[in-house]
């Protein structure tokens, strides 16, 4: 079950996967698009995440800790290269809407993604196939919905949140759950929080967030609930989770192979 879960729960390793993944795709677009006689700007990502970040359902190593969050890891792209609003830019970016795929989705719902342009090829070089791109992003996002359901009704969690929830409260930090004080710097970002003061903010909660995890044993909690989760969901679930992580694997290689050659 240990490949599944990995997908589900993250940690500094699958933010840095992330990181990696990103800078590939986009550098790869890019070359792409410039093949194509487009402009294509490669956006800042943002710096690598470091070991002392910590997640939702994971801790950091290190001091100070930061979620790490950043204003380029919030901040979506707009296109604004010359050409960009131009329907031969789309064409070449994202291909024709006739090359498409859909893909099943665990639960009974079903995602459709488009398979051509630059956006494509990229995606296939570090996946082998678009496909598989697709499953990654979304099939860990909804089982991930599913596990946050079945916290709600594990005891262990629930009585390890409230003791998170009061440690933080005295504090002066009122939030829901760690994700909720992530949301949270996200959208300061958005309403244009300085990054200096971002970066003190943020620094603050994290470094209560550890304090108050190591009194309420929120994280244990929350992997002892993922194990039992992993434990229930159908098998054909577990396999496709399992395909996603080998499929970040071989993902992995390829960008560190496309990176190496920029």
């Amino acid at each position: 079950m240990a490949a599944a879960g990995s997908v589900i729960a993250t940690d500094a390793s699958s933010l840095q996967w992330t990181w990696d993944l990103t800078r590939a795709e986009q550098t790869l677009t890019a070359q792409c698009m410039h093949s194509n006689g487009f402009a294509y700007t490669v956006p800042d990502v943002g710096p690598e995440p470091s070991a002392q970040t910590i997640t939702a359902t994971s801790l950091g190593s290190g001091y100070p800790a930061t979620y790490g969050v950043t204003p380029e890891s919030v901040s979506n792209r707009d296109p604004s290269d010359p050409g960009a609003t131009l329907p031969s830019y789309a064409e070449a970016l994202e291909g024709s809407p006739a090359d498409s795929g859909t893909l099943p989705l665990p639960g009974g719902g079903h995602v459709d993604y488009q398979t051509g342009g630059c956006v494509g090829q990229a995606r296939s070089t570090l996946f082998g196939n678009v496909r598989d791109y697709v499953a990654s992003a979304y099939i860990p996002q909804v089982v991930r919905s599913q596990f946050g359901q079945y916290l709600t009704t594990y005891q262990p969690y629930v009585t390890a949140l409230k003791g998170w929830q009061a440690c933080m409260k005295a504090g002066g930090w009122d939030y829901a759950n760690p994700q909720a004080a992530i949301a949270a710097l996200q959208a300061s970002v958005l309403h244009g929080t300085s990054a200096t003061d971002l970066a003190t903010h943020e620094t603050a909660i994290a470094d209560a967030d550890t304090a108050c995890d190591g009194r309420s044993h929120l994280r244990a909690s929350t992997e002892q609930a993922l194990t039992l989760f992993l434990g229930s969901l159908p098998t054909q679930t577990v396999d496709e989770l399992r395909a996603v992580a080998a499929s970040r694997v071989a993902a992995g290689r390829a960008a560190e192979r496309a990176m190496a050659g920029t």
